[in-house]
């Protein structure tokens, strides 16, 4: 079970009776989610590198216009 302390989107049919009432997790729509264009991305380019903690990924545009992500 998780807290939702402000429920602005949600996938049950009932209600929640007060702000913080414990609901199950599956019951809240995330609606947080970024989503980015691969141009604002890559602008003119074909990789971009993204760093994860201490990690590099690289993240590539291939010619046949598909993503590859590798450490």
């Amino acid at each position: 079970m998780k807290v939702v302390a402000n429920i602005a989107s949600k996938t049950s049919e009932e209600e929640p009776e007060a702000v913080g009432e414990v609901v199950p997790a599956a019951a809240v729509k995330v609606s947080a989610i970024k989503r980015l264009q691969s141009k604002t991305l890559f602008g003119h380019g074909n990789e971009v590198m993204i760093q994860h903690q201490e990690d590099i990924y690289v993240l590539r545009l291939t010619k046949q216009n598909k993503l590859i992500l590798t450490k």
